[in-house]
């Protein structure tokens, strides 16, 4: 599973929102196929005694994401959301 460089991710914002989000150019892909991974992890206080399961979680997500047979072909976004909106 490639890494994109910061340089050439695009990042957007939401007028009127906190919420923003990068992503790299459909020109760098290098594939005509994609599929795209989504992890959504709840940082709120209530969780914190999980802190680290969760986060454990999550890097097992991302290295059985690199090591699956089409790994070039995988796109991961990983969303962190808490109590405030």
């Amino acid at each position: 599973m490639p890494r994109f460089d910061t340089t050439d991710l695009t990042t957007h914002t939401l007028v009127g929102s906190t919420y923003g989000y990068s992503g790299t150019r459909i020109d760098r892909l290098g594939a005509t196929e994609m599929t795209l991974v989504a992890i959504a992890a709840d940082t709120s206080g209530s969780v914190h005694p999980f802190k680290r399961e969760i986060e454990a979680c999550i890097q097992e997500a991302v290295r059985a994401c690199r090591q699956a047979p089409r790994a070039d072909n995988l796109m991961l976004r990983l969303v962190q959301f808490a109590d405030t909106v």
